[in-house]
């Protein structure tokens, strides 16, 4: 095999999808850093990346024989882990351990569009469960989520303290989180959460 940065990723993933295994190592060591980079950056821990990493290189040469019909290698990979993180999350939501800090920073690209049924009548539960919030929560939550403020502009704008307005913001998801499915949550989480939060 000629030197790995002479390889083109379309290359390697001709050689990998007919078993050769330094190709895909060469492969591994070309993109693994960047899959960790966009686990760690949702998750918040060096070890739960490290599985994504594995996890997604594992799938990757689980699928090996399909690989010659991939026209864009990163990209598949990308979609890979997009997929596994939305899956991990999705564990963490039902397991409570989802963090206001890994809401914040969700991504739109994260959308899985197989999971969007009707966009229009899942926003119509939400502001629905919205509305139901507590009246300081509300107001709250709608600055931070619609109109894009952060916490120190809403603080600034009620005149309350920082602290206050994001335990009314953690309450307020905390009361979501009841009222709505948690297919629903899960969905204004990925949906809407990277429209509205900017803090």
């Amino acid at each position: 095999m000629k030197e790995a940065t002479r390889y083109t990723d379309l290359e390697l993933f001709a050689l990998i999808a007919s078993g050769n295994e330094i190709a895909y190592r060469q492969f591994y060591d070309r993109h693994w850093n960047r899959i960790f980079s966009t686990a760690i950056t949702y998750l918040k821990s060096a070890p739960a990346a490290e599985d994504i990493v594995q996890e997604v290189f594992l799938k990757l040469w689980s699928k090996r024989a399909t690989l010659k019909e991939v026209d864009n290698p990163a990209g598949y990979l990308y979609m890979m882990c997009r997929n596994m993180l939305i899956n991990t999350l999705h564990r963490q939501l039902e397991l409570n351990e989802l963090t206001e800090q890994q809401i914040d920073i969700l991504p739109g690209s994260l959308l899985h569009p197989q999971q969007i049924v009707d966009i229009k009548e899942l926003s119509e539960k939400i502001n629905a469960a919205v509305q139901l919030l507590p009246p300081q929560q509300q107001t709250i939550f709608r600055l931070s989520r619609e109109q894009g403020l952060n916490h120190e502009e809403i603080a600034a704008r009620l005149g309350i303290e920082k602290a206050t307005v994001k335990n009314h913001i953690v309450r307020a998801l905390n009361n979501l989180r009841t009222s709505l499915s948690v297919n629903e949550y899960v969905m204004l989480l990925v949906l809407l959460v990277h429209q509205y939060i900017k803090n």
